[in-house]
């Protein structure tokens, strides 16, 4: 298995201290996390080396990468719109 860098999602850090219970049930963002965690992103760890510094966890990327498209799309999907 890879090294990554430790990567826990329910961390408390920064303010608000713990941002899950500041994300509504029904957010986007909260299916996109769940959706992530049921990914199988071996063919992610496959390619990652144990060698050199700790890679961050895909999952984290994946969820960051996948909110930042989905605010960019309903931005540009509103402000269409006017």
């Amino acid at each position: 298995m890879p090294k990554f860098k430790e990567y826990n999602q329910h961390q408390l850090q920064l303010l608000p201290q713990d941002i899950e219970s500041k994300i509504a049930k029904d957010h986007l963002a909260k299916l996109i996390s769940h959706s992530v965690d049921k990914m199988d992103l071996s063919f992610i760890e496959q390619n990652y080396s144990n060698d050199g510094q700790h890679a961050y966890d895909p999952r984290m990327s994946c969820r960051t990468v996948w909110n930042i498209a989905s605010s960019l799309f309903f931005t540009t999907i509103v402000s269409s719109s006017y």
